[in-house]
């Protein structure tokens, strides 16, 4: 049975039009305080599908040094995994999720951010587009995780865990410690991809119920490089 969600705009919150949005996110907007448990997965699902097209679009659009080019990949993997653990939710709820649709709208407003965001100096990006996003992003991911059954919370926890973790990339790189800069990201790309392991090997085996699902699948091939083997290679391109 699908659940019944709202629209964005019976949900109190303004549809994007495409062709105007260049907005991050509004810190003073709190509609999203109105929605139930259901109406907020599906929207903090879209904020990363908007993530995933917004960062890809920076690192096809601007002429990145090596290391940075290893940085932005690696936020993408990030918001990938976390992408297809909050779809898998959807999907287990049983909530309205046009894959199709959500991915062309998000590739519009991803780009157009990208335009936006993607030639601004490294320093400025990380503080613009990375740093001053991410704590609005916290509490309404945070809000998600309080209406969140039990059932949910490690995939919701590591969901704030990953915002906060964009936060603290950006004070680390801002910092000049660009050795450990990525460590925070690191950690959440290994536990999305013990989850993304675990929910895929589970379906294998039978013991959900459910058919296999593709795009899990498809996550874990993303994240399965070693954690260690990308830090060092990041690492060394930090060198160069």
């Amino acid at each position: 049975m699908t659940a019944a969600v709202a629209t964005p705009a019976q949900a109190g919150i303004a549809s994007v039009a495409p062709e105007g949005n260049t907005q991050l996110f509004d810190g003073h907007d709190t509609r999203y305080l109105s929605l139930g448990y259901a109406e907020l997965l599906r929207d903090v699902t879209i904020d990363e599908t908007w993530g995933i097209t917004f960062l890809a679009g920076v690192v096809e659009r601007r002429s990145l040094a090596p290391r940075e080019q290893a940085f932005m990949s690696v936020l993408v993997a990030m918001e990938r995994g976390m992408q297809a653990l909050l779809v898998r939710l959807l999907k287990k709820h049983g909530i309205a999720w046009d894959e199709a649709a959500i991915a062309a709208e998000a590739d519009i407003v991803g780009r157009r951010l990208a335009d936006r965001f993607g030639f601004l100096p490294w320093r400025e990006f990380i503080q613009t587009a990375i740093a001053d996003p991410a704590p609005p992003y916290l509490s309404k991911y945070g809000r998600a995780r309080e209406l969140a059954p039990p059932a949910d919370h490690e995939i919701l926890d590591l969901l704030v865990e990953h915002e906060q973790a964009l936060l603290d990339v950006a004070a680390l790189e801002l910092a000049l410690m660009t050795d450990t800069a990525l460590a925070p990201v690191w950690r959440c790309l290994e536990k999305a991809q013990t989850l993304l392991w675990c929910e895929h090997i589970a379906e294998l085996a039978g013991t959900t119920g459910e058919p296999a699902d593709a795009d899990a699948a498809s996550a874990v091939t993303v994240l399965a490089g070693s954690p260690g083997a990308g830090s060092a290679a990041t690492q060394e391109a930090d060198h160069d």
